[in-house]
Parts: structure tokens; C-alpha cells; sequence
């Protein structure tokens, strides 16, 4: 059977991608050695679910069809990187207002999906990939940027439903696609 390298996400509006764009141009701007994140790629990462067959994905659509929520408002703000700004690899814009209800989704789906055998998370916190710093090249630039950027806002989005997506590598990234989505609140 085949299998599908696949995640739980969140969508964000275009209007919150284009305003990340504009830290992202900041930080190519450092010479910095960081792989940015096209927008269309920028989403919440709910759950990494690694390799999964056809069977599975369908479990996984029934797990995400128990979730309990309404749709709401999240609001995008601040920048980071984890694990830190030092010796950053991955870097980040938060989710603020609206965070805590994206944390309840996750945490039922943790539950539901440790049923069917993944392994469970670390702490979910809602974010949105920027970059991933390659090497430590002009990484005092790039944590400077980071700095100036913790309070920065990016705007709201509606989340309005949880996706099951497709991550298919490729040389030049990966290329993500919608393999099946749960409406919030119905």
C-alpha cells in the first residue's frame, strides 16, 4: 500500500502571509545562512504524522471529525526561534489572541491520535515556520533582527477548519497539498 508523508494544520490567511514576507525580505537582508519558507508552505503545524498508508489517514480524518471546537480568530504576532536565539534553527512568528483555542484543538487531537499509536508531542505552541538556519553565518545579524521583530504584529486570520496535508520533498522544498480537511463547529 502506498504511503504519504502527512500533517494536522491550520491555515492562514494570505493578507498575515505577505506581512511575514516582509520579515522574511529583513532577514534575507542579514546574509544570514536561512532556507525562508514560501508562503504558500506557511501554515500551524498541529501534528507530524510521518509516513502513513491510506488506512491510517482515514483514522486520522475520524479523529479530526471528533474535534470539539468553534471557529475563531487567531492573532499573529511576535518572532522567535527555537530553541533559541544563540544557536537558533528554526525561526517563527507566534500566534498570540485566539492561541489558547488552537492549543485545545491539538491537545484533542494528541489524544485522539495516541489512540491510534503515534507517539505523543512535546508541548504544542502555535507557530508559523519563517526560516531554517542552515549554519551560524552572520547568525548575530539574523538574532538582532529576531529581537527587533518579538513584538512585531502580522494581523489576524479566521481558522475556520483543521487540514490533513501531503508533504512531498523535493530539491528545491517541499510542496504541500490538502489530502482532507474537518470543518470547525459543525
Amino acid at each position: 500500500m502506498a504511503t504519504v508523508r502527512a500533517f494536522l494544520a491550520l491555515d492562514v490567511s494570505k493578507e498575515v502571509k505577505m506581512k511575514i514576507m516582509k520579515l522574511q525580505e529583513e532577514i534575507a537582508g542579514a546574509g544570514a545562512d536561512v532556507r525562508l519558507v514560501g508562503a504558500d508552505s506557511m501554515h500551524i503545524t498541529l501534528k507530524f504524522l510521518g509516513e502513513i498508508d491510506e488506512a491510517i489517514s482515514v483514522k486520522v480524518l475520524e479523529v479530526m471529525k471528533r474535534v470539539r471546537s468553534e471557529a475563531f480568530v487567531l492573532d499573529i504576532a511576535g518572532a522567535g526561534a527555537f530553541p533559541n536565539t544563540k544557536m537558533p534553527r528554526v525561526l517563527w512568528v507566534g500566534a498570540t489572541g485566539g492561541g489558547e483555542k488552537a492549543v485545545e484543538i491539538a491537545k484533542q487531537i494528541e489524544a485522539g491520535l495516541l489512540a491510534l499509536g503515534f507517539p505523543k508531542e512535546r508541548e504544542f505552541t502555535p507557530h508559523i515556520t519563517v526560516g531554517r538556519v542552515k549554519s551560524s553565518r552572520n547568525i548575530t545579524q539574523l538574532a538582532g533582527i529576531i529581537q527587533r521583530n518579538r513584538d512585531a504584529r502580522y494581523g489576524s486570520t479566521p481558522i475556520d477548519r483543521i487540514a490533513l496535508k501531503r508533504s512531498l520533498l523535493t530539491p528545491s522544498g517541499p510542496i504541500y497539498s490538502d489530502i482532507g480537511e474537518v470543518k470547525l463547529g459543525e
